[in-house]
């Protein structure tokens, strides 16, 4: 193996950060970091990178079937549960900070390095944490470029005669806002009007409903939401 191909060393100082390398791989690597100052220098701009990801996903407060289990143990009283509790939908969102880390850098170590930039993205996991798809927002410079870019990375089943919705979650009581039908392509774009562009800035997540073929009837969500995920500003 050559270790001063530039590729290969950028690759492999990236799957060091993550974890991802391991058994003889990552002890040949360290090995090879003792001595190459170059590959330590490439580990250290890939730290630095990754780190600030994790910071970037919001807290949330843990369900209170936790709070409960603690209490139980130690024979307290359960905590109240605050607003967070109160959707079911956002209680999958702490144990997607990881999954979110991972997904993303990986993303960042394979797309091809003339890719257009991300400022916004949304990794959309299913209800057992498993990352579904991805949604990427780049910066607009014009109207013809409101464009988010969505990629698939499997394909969840979709009943006969119904449509996979997409839709933004401004928190707070505010009602989700649909962003459009996805087809079933691997790799689309999303068409953006100027009111939707502007909320982008400001929504706290996104998720994907089952809706009837073309979209909800109603204007918000009438099926069963089987995708969601923060929507993290990119650092």
């Amino acid at each position: 193996m050559n270790y001063q191909n530039p590729r290969l060393r950028d690759k492999l100082a990236a799957e060091y950060v993550l974890g991802t390398l391991r058994g003889r791989a990552r002890s040949r690597f360290v090995r090879l970091m003792t001595y190459d100052a170059g590959l330590r220098r490439e580990v250290g701009a890939w730290e630095a990178r990754l780190a600030p990801l994790a910071d970037a996903v919001p807290a949330v407060a843990p369900p209170s079937r936790v709070w409960r289990r603690i209490s139980a143990s130690i024979g307290g009283s359960p905590a109240a549960a605050g607003f967070w509790e109160s959707l079911g939908l956002w209680r999958g969102f702490a144990g997607l900070a990881t999954v979110f880390v991972i997904v993303l850098a990986t993303m960042l170590v394979t797309r091809p390095p003339a890719d257009e930039p991300v400022s916004t993205v949304a990794v959309l996991a299913d209800s057992k944490a498993q990352p579904v798809m991805v949604i990427s927002w780049a910066p607009q410079a014009s109207a013809a470029q409101r464009q988010l870019k969505v990629k698939m990375l499997t394909r969840p089943d979709l009943p006969p005669g119904k449509s996979f919705e997409l839709w933004m979650l401004p928190g707070g009581d505010k009602p989700p806002v649909s962003l459009g039908v996805i087809r079933g392509e691997p790799t689309q774009s999303l068409a953006v009007n100027a009111a939707a562009s502007d909320m982008l800035t400001k929504i706290a997540a996104m998720a994907v409903s089952v809706e009837p073929q073309g979209g909800s009837p109603t204007g918000l969500p009438t099926g069963p939401v089987i995708l969601s995920g923060p929507w993290v500003k990119m650092i």
